[in-house]
């Protein structure tokens, strides 16, 4: 089941949407929308989930909102014109300017009410927040690792901050040169994000 966020009211600094509604992946979600939408993080949280095992508590920001945060608000053609002439010796330049694009620009209500819902569904104050990209664990290719996340974060605007950070580090200029290296074509990315409740771990491991 999609959980969504929706609303006609906005707040100052914020791009008002209209009837604008979007949508937040959780453990009620179907399969199938999780497999499309959650990135690879994303699916391997929501697979544990669904046999029982114990994850603290979680909800995702599919990576269609980072696609429509991306549209809507004009970064598209500014993305695809830095990326359009980048190479090895560029990266770094080009990850730098999307990022500053990318935390410049203003978030519209529609993206802030789904970030809003992803946070107040895991019912914690103290929550990570995790990139989850759709290409992280490919066959020929992988980009585990390579995209950020955040810990310890509180507050809705230090959240929505972090959701952006992660967007952006699809950019980065590991990211790109990843990319240009293994000759994978540059453009708009789609990048989940999970929203998840932090715990105070004896022991940690990966799965």
């Amino acid at each position: 089941m999609l959980q969504t966020g929706s609303g006609n009211d906005h707040a100052p600094g914020l791009v008002p949407v209209q009837a604008k509604r979007m949508a937040i992946l959780t453990r009620s979600s179907a399969p199938e929308e999780v497999c499309v939408l959650a990135g690879g993080k994303g699916r391997n949280i929501s697979i544990l989930s669904r046999h029982g095992i114990a994850v603290p508590a979680w909800s995702i920001i599919p990576a269609s909102i980072c696609r429509q945060f991306i549209a809507t608000s004009g970064l598209a053609a500014v993305i695809e014109r830095i990326l359009s002439d980048v190479d090895l010796s560029s990266a770094e330049r080009a990850a730098r300017a999307i990022q500053q694009e990318m935390m410049a620009c203003q978030v519209d209500e529609g993206t802030l009410r789904v970030v809003q819902s992803a946070y107040d569904n895991v019912g914690s104050s103290r929550v990570a927040v995790r990139s989850s990209g759709p290409d992280e664990d490919g066959d020929k290719v992988s980009f585990a690792g390579q995209y950020d996340s955040f810990l310890n974060i509180s507050g809705l605007g230090c959240v929505l901050d972090a959701v952006k950070r992660c967007w952006a580090s699809a950019y980065s200029s590991r990211c790109l040169t990843y990319r240009l290296s293994h000759k994978i074509v540059l453009g708009v990315q789609d990048i989940g994000v999970i929203i998840q409740e932090m715990v105070d771990a004896d022991k940690s491991g990966v799965v």
